[in-house]
């Protein structure tokens, strides 16, 4: 079966979805590098374009979003559950686009202070799935860094 959804990744510091436009406002958006302060967690602002054909506008979609290691393994979080965020999207079609046109929707997830408790010195992806279907490039890198790295005492 042939899927012809399309989504795109990016991640902020900070965002909004402009309920006119269906829009999203994001500050500092596409990084790929952060650091967290001491004592606090990793805070970011998570954003999804996705892109549906037109007969899939106005249905139900699951749309879901998971946090993996760069070994594609589960990032759990301080209960040891896997972070995974599961939701249903309706995109509807564009306003005034000819017949066949497909539909663009959006979706903003925040994680504000004190952030996700992720190790430092690490890659981590989120990876998008639309309907269970998933592709390689449905997904946003990012690297925490750590603490400067004290000289070695000799």
């Amino acid at each position: 079966m042939t899927v012809n959804y399309r989504v795109q990744l990016v991640l902020a510091d900070r965002g909004n979805l402009d309920k006119g436009s269906g829009g999203l406002n994001l500050l500092n958006a596409g990084w790929s590098w952060t650091q967290a302060p001491p004592g606090s967690g990793v805070s970011m602002c998570l954003a999804a374009i996705v892109e549906v054909p037109w007969d899939r506008c106005n249905k139900d979609l699951s749309f879901t979003l998971q946090l993996v290691t760069d070994d594609r393994e589960p990032v759990r979080d301080d209960a040891g559950d896997a972070i995974v965020i599961t939701q249903t999207l309706r995109v509807a079609p564009r306003s005034g686009a000819p017949a066949g046109a497909s539909g663009v929707g959006t979706v903003l997830v925040e994680f504000p202070s004190p952030g996700l408790s992720l190790p430092p010195r690490a890659y981590y992806h989120w990876v998008a799935a639309v309907d269970h279907f998933q592709n390689d490039q449905w997904q946003v890198t990012f690297w925490v860094d750590g603490p400067a790295e004290s000289p070695a005492v000799s």
